[in-house]
């Protein structure tokens, strides 16, 4: 991808994300806050509203008016009415929502470095077709994802699963496999950052992956403040493409670790993903088409700015 293409794919991501965003409802106290907001502003640069409060302090005899307000304060009041309006916004679920996932499948033009291409990948892996090696995100405990859930390793372990007729589950290949590892190791958990496991694809073969990689990148914390390590993620992918080249598979794809479900805020995610898959490509010298998974319009518009900048 040169430079212009990689531009209008980002500017057509962030273009879509402001789109979605006008037409995301707000509610009542939103609107309050941004318009409390605009009144704060102006207060600062203009005495209508402060002849305003002027009014409102004689009508509600609130205390004698001995001369005007100052500009300022009429503009602090606006000011800490927006923030008022703006945690109650919050609070009642109002459009503070993040933008949602993208279940739909969008693929970027690869940007080449040094033999390797970097695709960024956004949506469902559910529709992946062009990845040999698939890698998912686990914690410490290697609990995989629900099998109906949106994660990686959720959907990776419905893709390998097998269904009824009516679509009640019939196997669960992938989680007996885990379940029977962790049996065979000296202790069920917590396992280190950077610990892999390769497994059969079972059902997901029919997705043309032949391998799957459930790497350790992820340490969730009972305070909600969830980890991850750079030098673990650089493990992991030095791990996967050492598996990619002894098993001669020419395409992985790697999530970026963290985001979803990982809740790792995006700047962090996917800096530590994505600065670790360029050192490695740098440094094997290795010919491979690497997908990186986002859920995001706005996440895969930042990777994909990243890699350019690194590139």
């Amino acid at each position: 991808m040169n430079r212009p293409t990689a531009a209008r794919y980002i500017l057509g991501l962030i273009f879509e994300v402001a789109i979605n965003k006008l037409k995301r409802s707000h509610n009542i106290y939103s609107k309050l806050s941004v318009t409390a907001l605009i009144i704060g502003g102006g207060a600062l640069v203009t005495p209508f509203w402060q002849q305003a409060l002027e009014g409102a302090a004689v009508k509600l005899e609130l205390k004698p008016i001995s001369g005007p307000i100052p500009s300022i304060v009429s503009g602090i009041v606006f000011l800490v009415l927006a923030i008022l309006f703006a945690e109650i916004s919050k609070r009642t679920g109002g459009s503070t929502a993040r933008e949602p996932l993208v279940d739909t499948k969008a693929v970027s033009e690869p940007i080449i470095i040094g033999k390797s291409k970097i695709y960024c990948y956004c949506g469902s892996i559910v529709g992946l077709t062009e990845a040999e090696v698939l890698v998912t995100s686990e914690n410490r405990y290697l609990k995989l994802g629900g099998i109906d859930g949106t994660s990686v390793s959720g959907r990776v372990r419905r893709l390998a699963a097998s269904f009824r007729v009516d679509g009640s589950l019939s196997a669960d290949p992938l989680g007996d496999f885990i379940d029977k590892w962790k049996k065979s190791q000296p202790h069920s958990g917590p396992y280190q950052l950077g610990t892999t496991i390769v497994s059969p694809p079972f059902n997901a073969c029919a997705a043309g992956i032949k391998h799957i990689i459930h790497a350790v990148a992820l340490e969730k914390r009972d305070d909600g403040v969830n980890l991850i390590d750079e030098r673990s993620i650089s493990k992991i992918i030095q791990t996967t493409i050492n598996e990619c080249v002894n098993s001669s598979c020419k395409s992985v794809f790697i999530p970026i670790f963290g985001l979803g479900s990982g809740r790792i805020l995006a700047d962090e995610a996917i800096s530590k993903t994505v600065l670790p898959v360029i050192e490695a490509i740098k440094s094997n010298n290795v010919a491979l088409d690497i997908y990186l998974g986002t859920y995001r319009l706005t996440d895969a518009a930042q990777a994909t700015s990243m890699i350019l900048k690194r590139s």
